[in-house]
């Protein structure tokens, strides 16, 4: 789902309409119903309240949807939760084609988000800088 931009030969995600459409919809869907360690982790990033960067929750990226993302330092936060431990591999793979593209990936465990946030933002912290 790559393709190289002739103008600059950056690696960019192809997206049909029809997927994009998708990706939009189901972002939309989590949302509208975040999980428990999402809901604390977004009460503590929104409205600039972390160094003063814009975060954004369920934000389509290519055919992704990344549970945080700040454009300004392409930092991608996922909060991995139990549905997570069965999909390992798939999960290596989506990080590595959202790296290869130039984005970094944070991944927090969502018993970690419940247990320390103090924690949780300062690595989302040292990832931005």
């Amino acid at each position: 789902m790559r393709g190289v931009d002739e103008q600059d030969g950056c690696e960019r995600f192809e997206v049909s309409t029809r997927h994009r459409g998708w990706t939009a919809e189901a972002a939309r869907a989590n949302r509208r119903a975040p999980t428990r360690s999402e809901q604390l982790l977004w009460d503590v990033l929104r409205g600039r309240q972390l160094d003063g960067l814009r975060f954004r929750r369920q934000q389509s990226i290519g055919p992704y949807v990344a549970d945080f993302f700040c454009a300004e330092r392409r930092l991608i936060v996922e909060v991995d939760g139990a549905v997570h431990a069965g999909q390992r591999e798939y999960d290596t793979e989506r990080q590595g084609e959202l790296e290869a593209c130039g984005y970094r990936v944070l991944r927090l465990s969502a018993t970690e988000v419940e247990r320390d946030v103090t924690g949780c933002l300062a690595r989302i912290r040292a990832a931005a800088a």
